[in-house]
């Protein structure tokens, strides 16, 4: 997913086994933790996080696009991260690379509806996962504080579940969400409505 020919690459193999295409879930994204902050993370890490969590996505979409006109009504759901709104600067250049994803994705929306084709953006928020788990550690660690107090600013007060994503985007891709296109929705137990 990091370069255009391993995106190549994936693009024929999912064809040659699945003769079309109705579903596409962008939803590569990685990034290293760079403590103190912004100052500590050099031009390399800026760019692996522009083409892990924004280029991958825009070259999945770009190879597809004509078998997902062939569909008659597909969905493009693009995953995105709390970390698009405000975000510890040890972990900025992969909320800047999802924030550009988002832009992407609404563009895309307008461009595609026409064929049919519906693009939206889930937004998880702090969600249990091995990747999240250990970057969530790294910040509180240090910053000397415990796990649990990243939790405060969810009005819902836990960590989601990775089905709890998983649900809003099956039902992106379902006929129950064939309406819904443009829209950015995030599934964080209330946290990003305290960053609109």
């Amino acid at each position: 997913m990091s370069t255009s020919e391993g995106t190549k690459t994936l693009v024929q193999e999912t064809i040659n086994r699945l003769g079309g295409l109705d579903i596409l879930i962008n939803n590569a994204g990685a990034a290293r933790t760079l403590l103190p902050g912004t100052a500590a993370i050099p031009d390399e890490e800026w760019q692996d996080a522009i083409t892990m969590n924004y280029l991958s996505a825009v070259r999945m979409t770009a190879a597809l696009i004509p078998f997902l006109k062939e569909s008659g009504g597909a969905a493009i759901v693009n995953i995105s991260s709390g970390g698009s709104g405000p975000f510890p600067a040890p972990l900025l250049h992969y909320g800047a690379a999802k924030a550009a994803l988002n832009a992407y994705s609404l563009g895309l929306a307008a461009e595609l509806a026409p064929a049919k084709i519906r693009v939206n953006v889930v937004t998880p928020g702090m969600v249990d996962s091995p990747g999240g788990n250990d970057v969530r550690k790294t910040i509180t660690d240090a910053m000397g504080i415990p796990a649990e107090a990243l939790y405060q600013s969810i009005p819902l007060a836990r960590v989601g579940r990775p089905d709890e994503i998983a649900e809003m985007v099956a039902l992106l891709v379902s006929p129950r969400g064939e309406w819904m296109t443009g829209h950015n929705y995030f599934v964080d137990g209330g946290a990003g409505a305290l960053t609109k």
